[in-house]
């Protein structure tokens, strides 16, 4: 039974780190990290503007370069 309460999602687990412990649920470590990874794509694309809207662009067609709108 109690093997069932420690895997549940919402369950509180503890990392300790030298002397310092962490508490933390697998909801609040999925949602840190992924505030983490969109933070540093939006950081990117602050730094990088230009480079981002380079790559976004779709590469020119047939149709583009006989009609002169590349």
């Amino acid at each position: 039974m109690a093997t069932n309460h420690a895997l549940a999602v919402g369950s509180l687990r503890a990392l300790t780190i030298g002397r310092i412990t962490l508490l933390f649920t697998l909801q609040n470590l999925a949602s840190a990290l992924l505030g983490g990874l969109f933070g540093a794509l939006i950081a990117v694309a602050i730094e990088f503007p230009g480079t981002l809207a380079k790559a976004s662009r779709l590469p020119p067609t047939n149709i583009d370069v006989i009609s002169g709108h590349e």
